[in-house]
């Protein structure tokens, strides 16, 4: 997991890349927002088959 840069609203952007992924496999991707007051809710689920 990476760390990006301050966006103009001044939060902190963050990314995750995920590699290899398997192909024809189900996978189910969910993110969680952390911050100094602790963690968020978790996000919806998705899934995904590559």
């Amino acid at each position: 997991m990476g760390i990006g840069n301050v966006g103009p609203s001044g939060f902190m952007l963050g990314f995750a890349l995920l590699t290899p992924q398997p192909r024809g496999v189900r996978l189910e991707f969910q993110v969680v927002a952390v911050n100094k007051t602790g963690e968020g809710k978790p996000s919806n689920r998705v899934l995904a088959m590559l």
